[in-house]
């Protein structure tokens, strides 16, 4: 049996592109091939700079090339935003050793701070802010309407009405006062940054990251704010308080029924690719539901309060409401004019068809599918177990007998033992 002898050689200095789609296998095999690797004539520097990690012992093997993040565009090798997570998230599984791993990640937090610095960039060009302060009425609407008739990870009641409230809070009143629990009680507007321009508050070494009412992709500031949280916010924050030397471990501080699948996968995914830099655990202050608990469900430890604290609701929903009936008995007929079968697919002012009810129930298993395996990895549970769940919430101990937990406390319990965690290693 040959030796794999694992190396990391990809380049920090490529282009990135962050509106381009990934296909790893598209995207590796035109970097092999334009490395001419299996030709009489390789040159396998520059397949190297496009994979986080290659064979050095056989470099004119196509196999002796992993996890590809990098495409070409134009005839130029791109480093691919979408690549990158992908690589992200399946670091952790490489027979890679410790030392090329880390070598590997340091590539792709080179790479994750570099997106992060443009977009601020860009943001503070437009705005003067970047995803620190207020964000406009104008963007909170638009996130506001991106969360109904589509798929959603949310939990059917609570969901519910934190849906409600999120909808009046728009345009109307600001959500004032700070997310209340055992960790944190300086009373902060949970829309303001910190004083040192952070998004989280640092505790005994502690990073305590705030995951509060609805969540949503691409809400565009840090903390909560009017019932929402964003991805945006929380991968920032994340992102931040592992590079922050003040900061030992990292605390996920949530009370969310779900929300938005749009961006939610994917940060699960990443924050899975994080463990073993510093320790990051889920502590409720109260619940973690449906796309909350697959944020949960990824940190290191999931700590759960005495019901009616609860965790799952691991699937999707897609509420599309029919107006039809309504109409015709107000006598208003609708006239629908359209190119394309599907075009009006969903249209709430036309009866679904049996094709378009079918097509989104697709949609649905799909992402629910995806939701499935994801607890299952994070977990280490049979996807089937999880399968078998059919959505249900569990309270407290018996989400810890079903696996969705690792303990049963009170936040400034949990708190409490994350700080001798550490303090325990020295």
């Amino acid at each position: 049996m040959v030796k794999t002898e694992w190396r990391c050689g990809a380049s920090r200095d490529l282009p990135v592109n962050t509106t381009r789609s990934w296909d790893g296998g598209a995207a590796a095999k035109r970097m092999l091939d334009a490395a001419g690797i299996g030709s009489d004539r390789p040159k396998p520097e520059i397949a190297k700079r496009g994979f986080l990690l290659y064979d050095a012992g056989n470099l004119n093997l196509r196999g002796s090339y992993k996890l590809p993040f990098a495409d070409r565009i134009e005839g130029r090798l791109t480093a691919i935003a979408a690549g990158i997570r992908n690589a992200a998230s399946r670091l952790p599984q490489t027979d890679a050793p410790p030392r090329e791993r880390d070598r590997a990640r340091q590539i792709i937090d080179h790479y994750e701070k570099r997106m992060a610095d443009a977009k601020e960039k860009n943001n503070e060009s437009a705005d003067g802010s970047g995803l620190r302060r207020r964000p406009s009425a104008h963007r909170l609407a638009m996130v506001g309407t991106k969360l109904f008739e589509v798929p959603l990870a949310l939990h059917p009641t609570r969901g519910a009405a934190a849906l409600c409230d999120m909808a009046a809070r728009i345009g109307l009143r600001s959500a004032g006062g700070s997310l209340a629990m055992g960790i944190a009680a300086d009373g902060d507007d949970d829309d303001e940054e910190d004083a040192a321009g952070r998004g989280y508050d640092v505790r005994q070494a502690v990073a305590v990251i705030d995951i509060e009412g609805v969540l949503v992709d691409g809400l565009g500031c840090l903390r909560p704010f009017w019932g929402m949280t964003g991805y945006d916010g929380i991968r920032a924050n994340i992102t931040a308080a592992l590079a922050d030397p003040q900061v030992r471990a990292v605390a996920l501080n949530i009370d969310s029924p779900g929300g938005d699948c749009s961006g939610c996968f994917d940060l699960a995914d990443w924050i899975f690719a994080q463990r073993g830099r510093k320790p990051i655990w889920a502590i409720l202050n109260d619940a973690a539901y449906s796309a909350a608990y697959a944020l949960a469900s990824s940190t290191d430890r999931v700590l759960v309060p005495q019901a009616p604290g609860g965790v799952g609701s691991i699937g999707v929903i897609a509420v599309i409401p029919d107006l039809s009936k309504a109409l015709e008995n107000a006598g208003i007929a609708i006239n629908v004019i359209q190119f394309g079968t599907h075009k009006t697919d969903g249209l709430e002012l036309l009866p679904m068809s049996d094709d378009a009810r079918a097509g989104f129930q697709a949609d649905v298993n799909l992402i629910g599918e995806r939701f499935v395996s994801i607890v299952a990895r994070n977990r280490k549970l049979d996807a089937a177990a999880v399968r078998a769940t059919e959505a249900d919430g569990y309270l407290g101990a018996e989400a810890v007998s079903r696996g969705l937990a690792d303990a049963v406390a009170a936040p400034d319990q949990a708190f409490a033992a994350l700080v001798r965690s550490f303090q325990q290693e020295g």
